[in-house]
């Protein structure tokens, strides 16, 4: 089927795992912390968050440099879950949320800040 139809099937987007934006909002606290230091020291991001970028999480997956998209769920707010799609080479973050009221821009713009 993908050869027959080849623009079918995207082949320029990751689908990433629900553990992605935990390690992306970790990093963001972490980083936060690091540039209020005295230190000049280099950050450094953790190996959890450093595998989604090499490729090798979720299974199967590419580097990052092979993208263009990426698709990943989140939690917002205890129970609340939406869509996100992350266009790399555009640098935007698109929301895909079937309950728009369940959350007001202000939670969802504080949940977002570390993407």
């Amino acid at each position: 089927m993908a050869l027959k139809f080849p623009n079918l099937f995207q082949q320029d987007c990751s689908i990433l795992d629900c553990y992605f934006y935990q390690f992306v909002q970790s990093a963001h606290g972490e980083l936060q912390i690091h540039a209020q230091s005295s230190r000049k020291q280099e950050f450094k991001f953790s190996k959890s968050l450093l595998k989604y970028v090499e490729g090798s999480t979720p299974e199967l997956g590419k580097p990052w440099r092979d993208y263009r998209y990426m698709y990943a769920p989140c939690c917002a707010i205890g129970s609340h879950w939406f869509a996100v799609k992350i266009d790399l080479e555009d640098r935007t973050i698109f929301i895909f949320d079937s309950l728009k009221i369940h959350v007001c821009k202000t939670e969802l713009k504080a949940f977002m800040m570390p993407l």
